[in-house]
């Protein structure tokens, strides 16, 4: 956070990112749209900020994206009844395919806050909430959870979302549209890291 002055934001988030940049580094800019003006604390429960959010909140993000800008954005889980009533930003696809993705031109990797945090856990379950985050045009999911539990949780939630893509076309559909938006980002980072130290074109993905 650097401020509620509107010109300064962008202007340090800008040097900040761009840094990262020159290191060969992504970064993600958070908390979409906007957690400056709440009072409450996410990882302990829900937070409303239907009463003290402005679109202006959005003005760093729009900077700070656009012209081959941060490689990535989390969305926060924010309640916000103008952009949808029903679900937090971090799963609701008016935010992220509506909102992000669709009025403000983000192409992007989208990613989660955490799923364990208690604006989440007090009314889905982490394979509930991966899949709703999915849904909305989520590419990346965050979670920390018990560390005794996170190889059955990810065991878990891999199965329901494959179940899922079976049965669901357009939630098919988002998977592949997630996985080319990573893979193309991987892709444009393995240049990077070429042309700042040549030598043979050797890049490695993860299954």
């Amino acid at each position: 956070s650097y401020g509620d002055d509107h010109a300064n934001v962008p202007r340090s988030g800008r040097a900040f990112v761009n840094a990262h940049k020159d290191a060969d580094m992504l970064s993600a800019l958070k908390h979409f749209p906007g957690h400056g003006s709440s009072v409450g604390d996410s990882h302990t429960g829900p937070v409303n900020i239907a009463e003290t959010w402005a679109r202006r909140e959005l003005a760093p993000f729009v900077a700070l994206t656009e012209r081959n800008g941060a490689d990535m954005v989390m969305v926060g889980h924010l309640l916000l009844d103008s952009i949808d009533p029903g679900l937090p930003t971090s799963l609701s696809p008016k935010a992220i395919n509506g909102l992000l993705r669709d009025s403000l031109c983000f192409s992007g990797l989208v990613v989660s806050d955490d799923l364990s945090m208690g604006a989440i856990s007090h009314r889905w379950s982490i394979d509930q909430a991966g899949e709703l985050f999915i849904a909305a045009g989520g590419d990346i999911i965050v979670f920390s959870g018990d560390p005794d539990d996170r190889a059955q949780t990810v065991s878990s939630l891999t199965k329901r979302i494959a179940d899922r893509a079976k049965t669901d076309q357009n939630f098919a559909d988002q998977i592949r549209w997630a996985y080319a938006r990573i893979v193309h980002q991987k892709l444009d980072l393995a240049e990077a890291r070429r042309r700042a130290k040549p030598g043979p074109d050797v890049v490695a993905f993860a299954e």
